[in-house]
């Protein structure tokens, strides 16, 4: 007579059933579970001894093997309610909610269900991040979620491009040459807003608005502000179908903008080492 271990999450063996009826497998341990008042749809991990010992892998649908056959399962009590764990996280880093979703694998689909549970807007999501293994990396659209995997949303409902733009001023010593000087960030922002293209000037002075303070983010939320100023500029202009990038995490690189970028790093770096080596000559 076949038998069946039920083992819980942890590996401990909880109960061995004795089985008799059953075409397939699927319906042996069915059957088997019932007769305890065990609830089928927490069981998964289905296996198979071997005549080595050994367990492996087999499927529902297998037809039942000889009378000494030796199954298991493990018993998830959880296999009902999570299908993974969403941390969705402000733009300061501070927890919004923790929640369950059941809306598939895909990390596209859990995010948009994330934004319907919160009632927000997609452009609102600035950064997916997976953990997996204790480590965290960004996550793409595209990408799966494993069942120990544990996904953080970063979102923020305000309208930080405008502000940034509108609250930016001009320095009163541009250095001679700036292309920038001239522009109004208010009509700047008012063209973006109809959809217009972008001037080379224009770019550059988008990112002399959204640097620093995108800089000075990254850092505050303890991470390299080169491996996340690409991501959070992107997503800041995503309003603007004419300047974002199209997914909210995208491998592609929208070539001016970076280089507006990293030229505003550059200048930046270059006036303060000036200004050092001036204060050492004196």
């Amino acid at each position: 007579m076949p038998q069946i271990q039920i083992f819980s999450v942890r590996g401990a063996l909880l109960v061995t059933i004795q089985c008799s009826t059953g075409d397939t497998v699927k319906e042996l341990v069915k059957n088997a579970m019932e007769s305890k008042k065990l609830r089928f749809e927490e069981a998964r991990c289905l296996k198979q001894q071997e005549k080595d010992g050994n367990w492996a892998k087999i499927r529902w649908k297998d037809k039942v093997g000889d009378d000494d056959s030796v199954y298991r399962i493990t018993k998830d009590p959880q296999k009902l309610l999570l299908k993974h764990r969403v941390r969705v996280v402000d733009y300061d880093g501070e927890e919004v909610a923790l929640l369950p979703t059941k809306s598939g694998k895909f990390v596209r689909n859990i995010v948009d269900d994330v934004c319907r549970q919160l009632d927000i807007e997609l452009r609102h999501v600035y950064v997916v991040e997976l953990m997996r293994n204790g480590k965290i990396s960004v996550a793409k659209k595209n990408e799966e979620l494993g069942r120990n995997d544990y996904l953080m949303v970063t979102v923020d409902a305000e309208e930080r491009e405008s502000e940034l733009l509108l609250n930016y001023k001009h320095p009163k010593s541009d250095g001679g040459g700036s292309t920038t000087i001239d522009l109004d960030p208010k009509e700047l922002l008012r063209k973006l807003e109809n959809g217009e293209p972008a001037t080379k000037a224009e770019t550059r002075l988008l990112a002399k608005c959204t640097v620093p303070p995108l800089r000075a983010h990254c850092l505050k939320r303890d991470k390299p502000a080169r491996g996340e100023s690409r991501l959070y500029y992107s997503n800041i202009l995503k309003p603007y179908p004419q300047l974002h990038v199209v997914d909210f995490v995208s491998d592609n690189v929208n070539g001016s903008l970076i280089n507006d970028i990293a030229r505003t790093d550059n200048i930046v770096i270059n006036k303060k080492r000036r200004a050092m080596l001036q204060a050492i000559k004196s």
